[in-house]
């Protein structure tokens, strides 16, 4: 398999459109009072839907510091929504860690990913979730982001194969090359010879 470049877009539009799953908590929201509150939530949700899409569209990958710092906004806004949420149970902060093990090299993303995971359980339990609720939600976004970070892995190797087997095929050329080379040297010094 090769990552061509439409196949590596295909794979954005595919993680920009997880966004979706988010759009399950737009009811519970929109069934809210008037209020300043529900603008203020409203607003933050569409500014999230922006920026998740943006930092897969746009930001993961390129130069400079635009995918962390659209990863440490997303962190923001993920936990600010799940304390917020009206949702019992709700966890934004699992788009977070999945963005972080996408952004960051695997150190600095498995660092990111836990700390990112220890928020969402703490927010569970100060939201009255018992502590193995509080756990799961841990649990469950520690592997997802675990799981990114496979991913970008298997990503990068898949990238550093093809480019061996191009630098491979190159060799070869130039292998087959100096075959020709030396077999035509050795014929033209066998005919001198025989002269």
């Amino acid at each position: 398999m090769t990552l061509t470049p439409g196949r590596i877009l295909a794979g954005r539009i595919f993680f920009s459109l997880w966004v979706g799953f988010m759009l399950l908590s737009a009811p519970a929201i929109l069934s809210l009072p008037p209020s300043s509150a529900k603008v203020g939530l409203l607003a933050g949700f569409g500014t999230y839907i922006v920026l998740w899409i943006w930092f897969w569209i746009r930001a993961l990958g390129s130069e400079g510091p635009s995918a962390a710092i659209a990863v440490w906004a997303i962190a923001l806004l993920s936990a600010l929504l799940t304390a917020l949420a009206p949702i019992s149970g709700a966890d934004a902060m699992v788009f977070a860690t999945v963005a972080a093990g996408a952004a960051f090299r695997t150190r600095p993303a498995a660092a990111a990913v836990l700390a990112f995971s220890v928020v969402a359980g703490l927010i569970q339990f100060e939201q009255g979730a018992p502590l193995d609720r509080a756990f799961q939600v841990f649990l469950n976004d520690f592997l997802v982001g675990l799981t990114a970070i496979g991913g970008c892995l298997l990503v990068r190797y898949i990238r550093q194969l093809e480019a061996a087997r191009e630098e491979i095929a190159r060799l070869a050329v130039s292998e087959e090359r100096l075959r020709f080379a030396r077999d035509l040297h050795d014929l033209l010094g066998q005919n001198l010879a025989v002269v």
